[in-house]
Order: C-alpha cells, then sequence, then structure tokens
C-alpha cells in the first residue's frame, strides 16, 4: 500500500511553551507537506503569554484546535491532554521547532497500513544547516549509558556516525528498528496507544518518549526510525529560554527512567550508583565546556548553567 492508498486520519499535537515565532513555520511546513491523509491540527499551550496567544491565534490557520492550559503543565501532561482530544487512528506528537518535510507525514502514516505490528515511527531529524541529528537510539538509559557519557565515549561514536549531510533515501518507506525514538516528530499508532497508555507525566520534560516507547517494546510492539522521511528540527529552542531548568529536568527523567524500570537496586546500590554517575558526567560536561568557551562564546552560557545547576544540588 502506497502513500496515496492510506486513509488514515493523522491527529498531530503539538505542544508550545513560549515559542509563537516557530510555531506558525511549523504549521505552515505541516499544512504545505501533508497532500494524501486527512489531518487534524491541535495546539496545547503551556505558555500563558496571553498577547503571544492573541497574537498566534489570529495568525494561524482557524481549523487548528486550541488548549490553553493556565499553567505550565509539564510536556507529557500537555502531551495527554492533546491525545485525549485526538480523532485520527494515528498521531503525530511534533514539536514546534520541527518543520516536516514534503511528504514525510503521508509516508509514516502509509507505514502503519504496510506493517502492523508497529507502535512507533520516527522521523529522521535534520539540523538547518541539512546535517543528520540523533533521532533513533538502540540504548535506553541505565549506569552503562550514564558511564558512556561520563567517559565521553557515546559523543565519540556519536560525532564518527554523524553524516556530513542527508543523503537522498533511496526507499523513502524504509525502516530502521530501533529501542527508542526522539519525540520531535514521532507518530504513534491509536490502537497501540489504547493499548500501552498515554506518556508518563512524572516526566515533566524529557524521557517521556523513552519511557513510552519501552513500555510499548515490553508489550510486544515494534518501534522504528523511518529514514526517509525527513524533518528539520532546531532544537532546544524552548529549553535555551531557560537552560539550567532544562538541565535540571533532564538529569531528573534520566534518574526518573532508571529507578522506574530497573529499581533502587539491592540496598539502594544501583540509585546510589546513578546519582553518582549522572553528577559527575554533569561535571564532566561543564569542564568540557569551560574549557571549550574561550573559543566558542555561545559555550560559556551552557558553562555557567551547568555550574548553578552544580551548586545548587
Amino acid at each position: 500500500m502506497t502513500a496515496s492508498e492510506s486513509h488514515s486520519v493523522v491527529s498531530v499535537v503539538i505542544v508550545n511553551w513560549q515559542s509563537y515565532d516557530l510555531l506558525a513555520g511549523c504549521i505552515a511546513a505541516l499544512s504545505a507537506g501533508t497532500i494524501r491523509v486527512r489531518r487534524e491540527i491541535i495546539v496545547v499551550d503551556n505558555s500563558q503569554d496571553e498577547k503571544g496567544r492573541t497574537l498566534a491565534h489570529k495568525a494561524l490557520d482557524n481549523r487548528v484546535e486550541w488548549i490553553f492550559n493556565s499553567a505550565n503543565v509539564g510536556f507529557a501532561a500537555a502531551c495527554n491532554q492533546g491525545l485525549g482530544r485526538a480523532r485520527g487512528q494515528v498521531v503525530l506528537l511534533l514539536n514546534p521547532d520541527a518543520l516536516v518535510h514534503e511528504r514525510t507525514v503521508d509516508e509514516m502514516a502509509a507505514l502503519f497500513d504496510l506493517h502492523p505490528d508497529l507502535a512507533a515511527i520516527g522521523a529522521q531529524l535534520v539540523n538547518p544547516d541539512g546535517t543528520l541529528q540523533p533521532s533513533a537510539y538502540t540504548l535506553y538509559p541505565g549506569l552503562l549509558r550514564a558511564f558512556l557519557d561520563l567517559t565521553g565515549l557515546r559523543y565519540g561514536w556519536l560525532f564518527l556516525r554523524r553524516s556530513p549531510r542527508v543523503e537522498p533515501a533511496q526507499d523513502r518507506l524504509a525502516l530502521m528498528p530501533s529501542a527508542w525514538l526522539k519525540g520531535a516528530c514521532l507518530m504513534i499508532r491509536r490502537q497501540a496507544l489504547d493499548a500501552v497508555g498515554p506518556l508518563d507525566e512524572h516526566f515533566f520534560l524529557f524521557g517521556e518518549d523513552v519511557d513510552w516507547c519501552y513500555r510499548a517494546r515490553r508489550a510486544g510492539w515494534q518501534i522504528a526510525l523511518a529514514p526517509g522521511c525527513l524533518a528539520t528540527h532546531v532544537g532546544e529552542r524552548s529549553v535555551m529560554k531557560d537552560r539550567q531548568a532544562g538541565i535540571s529536568a533532564y538529569y531528573a527523567s534520566y534518574l526518573r527512567f532508571i529507578l522506574k524500570h530497573r529499581g533502587p537496586g539491592p540496598l539502594g546500590l544501583r540509585a546510589a550508583a546513578a546519582r553518582s554517575l549522572l553528577k559527575l558526567g554533569a561535571m564532566t560536561r561543564l569542564a568540557a565546556l569551560t574549557a571549550a568557551s574561550p573559543f566558542r562564546s555561545a559555550y560559556r552560557s551552557d558553562a555557567r548553567a551547568y555550574w548553578r545547576y552544580l551548586s545548587r544540588r
């Protein structure tokens, strides 16, 4: 079955937090690039910015459905609000800083028709300069990955695997089985969502994507990346507005995943080891950013954010 034969309705859920400047472009790309499948767009706004809400509401497609929150309920909880409102057979979780390429949504939806055991499909994310972003992973957060992060071995491996430019895919409907997917452009089958359950709202920011993929695979579903389906992802624009809070949320979610799925271990040793490795990893990042900051000024603010995060723990 090709994309033109897919009759799925795709519900697109976008969670916005102070990203009105990106939201319009995200929806415009979605509207221009989604040709064959029917779609609905649901924006869940966590911003509490009345001026921004008014401007965005006037400027954007009037077919967009809005949910306005009176407080920032977190990314996972806001996604769940959108998922609860969604009516489609498949749901696309899309970040406001992601621009889907032409036919990406159509062909991701078609892949669900071709592979009934698939719970979720991720688009291949690319940077604005056309280079690839890591979009799918084989290793879950745990002590091994924390150790690889601490030593820099994982980052070295990702650098070696990094493609200088995106090459046109020979088969746009190809799949790459994965353990978990980055949630910036993540399509989920409604049947799998009903079986696995919603996103875990204890993950306020970060970690909700890996947790859901882990639960889906434990339930017998498959997870895969679609390398031929592309989306340009600016990346961490919302997080950069409060870098320290973003760093804190990342490490908190990392630890939460380990404790939720691996447990604290005998006498709490696994929990203690995880906390130590994560703290040492943050210290290593601080040292690297501090050393590199004389050569690249953008690293200075990151180094200060890591220092504030570590000094307040």
